[in-house]
């Protein structure tokens, strides 16, 4: 295997500033704040409302993601977590223990969904990072205060 430079993502007009992998799946923000993903979609985990998989970085079109506004994303081995310089957490791929934050253990998200529920604890809370493990989801504030994807209903595995 040899590294080859790849073409997508490295022109004089795209600058890749940070990136994730998950376990069959890569995500990248550009310097313009524009999310790409590619690789194995079995669960929607790249965020193109869709299962099909792509071997070249593809940007994400999708409503709330698409107006160069990314501010950080992370990787979970099926799921992508997605903080916007707003604020707002987006969440897609896949749930089955509850990694999104969402209400319905099991539902695979294809596009990317607003975490209604995680904002309402860290709104007064400056997001830094998030981080991931095979199927669980964490955030570091300002100040390095912790927080959780929190189980939104009492069937979410705590």
């Amino acid at each position: 295997l040899t590294p080859r430079i790849n073409r997508t993502l490295s022109t004089p007009q795209i600058k890749v500033t940070q990136t994730s992998c998950g376990l069959h799946h890569t995500v990248f923000i550009t310097s313009t704040n524009q999310l790409f993903s590619c690789g194995f979609n079995d669960n929607g985990q790249l965020g193109h409302c869709d299962t099909r998989s792509r071997n070249i970085p593809e940007l994400v079109k999708s409503e709330g993601l698409d107006q160069h506004q990314v501010k950080v994303a992370s990787c979970g081995y099926y799921h992508t977590i997605v903080l916007k310089m707003s604020g707002e957490v987006y969440a897609f791929g896949r749930n089955d223990k509850g990694q999104l934050g969402i209400r319905v253990n099991g539902v695979a998200l294809l596009e990317p969904k607003k975490i209604e529920t995680y904002l309402m604890i860290v709104q007064d809370s400056e997001i830094d990072r998030i981080v991931h493990s095979a199927s669980h989801s964490r955030s570091f504030s300002f100040g390095s205060s912790l927080s959780q994807m929190p189980p939104s209903s009492r069937e979410m595995p705590r």
